[in-house]
């Protein structure tokens, strides 16, 4: 792709900022002199990133590098000050010593660290809920991602992270489990501002991410909370910091990770003979096999459509940060450029972004502050080329023998799919550029000591314009256009959001108290349209200067606009208290109103209780040694959802409809109808959530376990029904119709340890899940999408077909027993559950789900002096996958899958494969057993190995910290699904379908690193 004019300033910012560090870095005066040591803490592990500053002047100091080591220049008379976030401050004055090894001793221990909460921070020993922090740096798993997301992936218990290979694709996030019919996404706040995407954030911007899991955690974000809440805190410069600049570079090369095995040239011949051995026993037929072995053989492998359709692709990822403050400020400045081709040729992503944030004390009690970012992102799409190429017949050839410059067509040559080579030419030219500005200010103010009050205003501005151009032209009668073809669509959503808090705090003897209340307001507003028009000229086709509709032919050309408003508001309150860090309470309750909901059921009220009992605080445990933390937490409370419900709900659109009244046929009478038909009673979604847990830590904080077990049942889910006919519209309404249940364990056991030049750091972590429909109003029928079902008594979007007996090995146990019309031998075999003589849906039994039963990560680090080794596992159980895509093989001629080298050809042939199907689907593509696949998995998900060069060699060449690095991803996958991955995702009723176009196919990626920190 072309790198965009974008750029050009943020070059000149990168320099500038590299210059003027430089600059910094080279700092010298009169008899300064070079020391250097190395920070650890009581158990000699490095304190990676410690800060070593000279008291009273902050522009010069720095930061331990990986191993711990720093290296500064000091004068006579200076004052050293070490310090580390959850470690006692310590001040040594530079007496002339050549080097200088400092321990620092924990403030405590990381029961103290904090944690990002909504709308504040908590102390890790007095949260109440079920909330899972992860660091930035764990997410950059040095794999070029695209999404902060992907890197969730086995770290957090009771979250699935359904990965999405295409290029800038977002994961899909499931926060235990599916909890509604229509959306079950979770709620992200990136830096305050409520999102329902974030797949433009640059993860290398990420401090830190918190998984907000049961309803004390999240009922303070109220109707945003159901389906858990995800906090994304950004890189910040912090005060009294010196300069810190850090660039990261990273390329990478992708490959297909796996090729589905479609039979080629050879095999698709002696498939045509197998099916006509079929047809021969079934019918008793004599009719002679189409081709020999000698042309069979001579056939050889032929088109891999497959991989003529794929590449080797490359990944570039380039970042820079700089950070620093003083006294009253703090400030910093990051950009990025990621650019991502796909696997699948004429797909990409690219990005660019600038953020800058600062803050300043206007007095002892007043600060302001901004964050402004601004990101440009561009996507190009490949379309269906994926279902043409696994359909093609491997017989035929990419171009014409006879005219090299043309692409070979005939039908009954290559298969009525069409040249999937000749498709991604004439297809594939179309573009989507995003531009999104993101600005947040706020003032903090403190007129009373603990008594804050803040407010923030966030602008979230975002436009898109996308372009298609579709050509005439011919390859054979099923693949071809008739006419140059423009697609123009554009959008453009702004969303400002006002938040205002008021928090106070206290502690007494052994009572700590906190409270916060607070109003927000959010607004909404969107609008888009599109446009289409034939007969653009030709010349138009290749260039993109020319997409414009003015050139087109104005009487075809057609379009829509649509657009949308929405508003919140919202009042919130929390309350915390602790006694003698014993016994711990928070309560939490909000009021959301939303403009979605008709004025009957716009207000909703969410609250939630948790509370602690940290029993390594009693007397009885108090001197146990090795004990370090032993904590019970319960939680129960109410949250909401409106994320199934459109914009548009209370707009009331008006249909024409002919109908005949009395007896004459020709008396026609022109009515109106309601086309969209409104619920007034329509309401929030509730999800009611209990968790019990308990917290562990012991053996000096190396060995930990957190455990949670939970209940959640979400009422009144939303979902479209169909009305009858009798109400003269087609509009299915949404309506409260449902209850769900998800219960599942949770586990994280971690042990840490340093011994000497030598650290490593493993956790285990698991979910378990069962999901379940409770009930069902009105009596309403099972819905039905396909293969999935959702049923009550059954997981949400389960799979239901028919039971298969076997394959039918003669005529004679058709006519016996009950069958479909049109079965012949070679066919299903389906079982008539309930013995009534006839195969329909009441013999539907339930297959699966695709929703894991048990899901696995083990993360391993290993550190030897500067050298670091991480590898990642991830595992998915008891999941699984409709594969549609065998479904519908069968109507000729498309290929076919090569486990029909094995079908049956006749009576005791096989009762496991039927009959090769190169003439139409016969009986066998009912929803059935036969397409269900075990989804469960094992992979390798990350590979890394990592070189930190010494503190010494890195400051000679005036550097903070040198790394490189190694790294796989997607080393490896064991799986017995036939798909291009087990990962599927989908909406909660139609998810784990393997379809031809369902799944981007995921890729093993290779890549190199380096890190530099000035």
């Amino acid at each position: 792709m072309k790198v965009f004019d974008f750029l050009k300033p943020v070059r000149l910012i990168v320099l500038s900022a590299l210059i003027f560090c430089c600059s910094l870095a080279a700092y010298a005066q009169g008899d300064a002199k070079l020391l250097t040591g190395r920070v650890t803490d009581t158990q000699g592990q490095p304190l990676i990133g410690a800060s070593v500053l000279i008291k009273g002047d902050i522009n010069r100091g720095t930061y331990a590098g990986a191993d711990g080591t720093f290296s500064l220049d000091v004068k006579p008379g200076d004052v050293l000050v070490f310090s580390y976030i959850g470690y006692k401050e310590q001040e040594i004055p530079y007496t002339g010593q050549a080097s200088l090894n400092v321990t620092l001793q924990d403030s405590a221990t990381d029961l103290d660290a904090v944690v990002v909460v909504g709308y504040g921070v908590q102390r890790k020993r007095d949260v109440t809920g079920s909330i899972a922090s992860i660091k930035g740096s764990e997410l950059a798993t040095t794999v070029a991602a695209a999404n902060p997301l992907q890197g969730l992936q086995g770290k957090v218990a009771g979250v699935e992270v359904v990965q999405n290979s295409a290029p800038g694709g977002a994961p899909q996030i499931r926060v235990r489990g599916v909890s509604s019919f229509t959306n079950s996404d979770p709620c992200y706040v990136v830096d305050g501002l409520i999102m329902d995407n974030i797949s433009f954030l640059n993860p290398n911007e990420v401090e830190s991410m918190e998984v907000l899991k049961d309803a004390s955690a999240t009922a303070i974000y109220g109707s945003r909370g159901a389906n858990g809440v995800i906090i994304i805190t950004t890189k910040q410069g912090r005060k009294n910091q010196p300069v810190q600049l850090t660039v990261d570079a990273n390329v990478s090369v992708s490959q297909m990770e796996r090729y589905l095995d479609y039979a080629d040239a050879g095999q698709y011949l002696y498939l045509q003979n197998r099916r006509v051995m079929a047809q021969n026993a079934a019918d008793g037929t004599s009719i002679s096999l189409p081709y020999t072995q000698q042309q069979i053989d001579a056939a050889g492998r032929g088109t891999d459509w497959q991989r003529e359709i794929t590449q080797l692709a490359v990944t570039q990822n380039y970042n820079v940060n700089l950070v620093g403050g003083g006294e009253k400020t703090t400030y910093g400045l990051s950009s990025g450029y990621f650019n991502q081709e796909g696997v699948m040729k004429s797909s990409g992503y690219e990005r660019a972004n600038v953020k800058l944030s600062n803050t300043y004390d206007l007095t002892k009690w007043a600060t302001i502050g901004s964050n402004i970012s601004y990101i440009y992102e561009r996507r190009n799409s490949q379309g269906s080329n994926l279902a043409s190429a696994l359909r093609a017949l491997p017989t035929a050839p990419v171009m014409d023998p006879d005219d090299p410059s043309k692409f070979f067509g005939p039908v009954d040559e290559i298969g009525k799919s069409g040249n999937p080579v000749a498709n991604l030419y004439y297809n594939s030219d179309n573009y989507t550029n995003y531009y999104k500005t993101i600005a947040n200010f706020f003032v903090k103010l403190e007129p009373v000591k603990n008594l804050v009050f803040q407010s923030s205003y966030t602008l979230n501005n975002s436009n898109s314009e996308g372009k298609s151009f579709l050509p005439k032209y011919e390859v054979n009668v099923d693949q071809r256009r008739t006419d140059n073809e423009l697609s123009v669509n554009q959008s453009r959503t702004f969303n400002w959001l006002n938040e205002n808090t008021l928090s106070y705090s206290f502690e007494k003897n052994k009572h700590a108290f906190s409270a916060l209340v607070g109003i927000t307001f959010q607004k909404t507003t969107s609008q888009d349209q599109s446009q289409k028009i034939l007969g653009m000229p030709d010349v138009a086709w290749k260039n993109r200067d020319l997409w414009y509709t003015g050139l087109g032919q104005a009487s075809t050309l057609t379009g829509t606009t649509g657009g949308a408003v929405f508003t919140y508001l919202s009042y919130l309150a929390r309350v915390n208290y602790n006694y003698d860090n014993k016994y711990l309470i928070t309560a939490t309750v909000r009021t959301d109103g939303s403009s979605r909901f008709p004025v009957n059921g716009r207000y909703g009220t969410f609250p939630a209780v948790g509370v602690g009992w940290a029993m390594h605080e009693e007397n009885w445990l108090k001197n146990v040694g090795w004990l370090n933390q032993l904590k019970l937490r319960s939680s129960y409370g109410v949250v909401g959802s409106d994320a199934g419900i459109p914009n548009n709900i209370q707009t009331a659109y008006v249909n024409r409809v002919n109908g005949v009244f009395g007896r004459d046929p020709a008396s026609v009478t022109t009515s109106e109808v309601l086309d969209m038909v409104i619920d007034y009673g329509l309401h929030w979604e509730e999800a009611r959530q209990f968790d019990l847990g308990l917290d562990f830590r012991a053996l000096n904080n190396r060995l930990t376990l957190e455990f949670d077990y939970y209940i959640k049942t979400t009422a009144n889910i939303l979902t479209n029904i169909t009305l009858p006919g009798i109400s003269g519209s087609t509009y299915s309404p949404l309506s409260n119709i449902a209850k769900a249940r998800n219960t599942g364990i949770e586990f994280n056991i971690g042990w840490r340890e340093n011994r000497g030049d030598f650290s490593y750091d493993l956790s285990l972590i698991g979910t378990t899940l069962k999901n379940k429909v409770v009930s069902v109003n009105q009596n309403l029928p099972p819905l039905e999408n396909g293969a999935n079902v959702t049923k009550v008594g059954y997981p949400i979007g389960g799979f239901w077909g028919y039971e298969v007996l076997g394959i039918y090995q003669n005529k004679q146990i058709i006519e016996e027993t009950a069958s479909i019309d049109g079965a012949t031998p070679g066919d299903l075999w389906y079982k008539d559950q309930n013995g009534d003589g006839v195969i329909d849906k009441d013999d539907r039994i339930y297959m699966g789900s695709y929703l894991p039963k048990v899901t696995l990560g083990l993360n391993m680090r290993f550190a030897y002096k500067g050298v670091d080794l991480e590898m990642d596992l991830y595992s998915s159980l008891g999941n699984k996958i409709y594969s549609t895509r065998r479904q519908t093989l069968g109507v000729s001629p498309y290929n076919v899958t090569t486990d029909y080298l094995h079908s049956w050809v006749g009576e005791g042939s096989t009762n496991k494969t039927t009959r090769v199907l190169l003439d139409g689907p016969g009986t066998n593509n009912q929803y059935s057993q036969y397409y269900v696949e075990n989804g469960s998995y094992f992979k390798i998900r990350n590979l890394t190995l990592g070189y930190t060069f010494p503190q010494r060699i890195s400051s000679k060449m005036k550097m903070r910290n040198l790394r490189v690095y190694f790294s796989v991803h997607n080393l490896w996958t064991a799986t017995n699904a036939t798909s291009y991955s087990p990962e599927i995702s989908g909406p909660p009723n139609g998810a784990g379908i393997d379809s031809f176009d369902g799944t981007y196919p995921p890729s093993r990626m290779y890549s190199f690193g380096i890190s530099i920190g000035i």
